[in-house]
């Protein structure tokens, strides 16, 4: 996604080309990126874990 976001952005018009930014605002965004995905990954794994503790407990309707 980060790549993409440098291609994909410059040729709409909306965002500068890749080659126009420093090595640390690069680095600093990627790590950026990097963060927020981990973050959002693990946040849907305990998600996840979650349901599967609810479906295992869930009363199952006898009719």
């Amino acid at each position: 996604m980060w790549l993409s976001g440098y291609v994909v952005l410059p040729i709409a018009g909306l965002h500068k080309p890749i080659w126009t930014y420093d090595a640390k605002t690069l680095g600093d965004d990627l790590t950026a990126h990097l963060a927020y995905g981990v973050v959002h990954e693990q946040r849907f794994l305990v998600a996840e874990q979650g349901f599967r503790v609810l479906a295992a407990t869930a009363v199952r309707d006898p009719r």
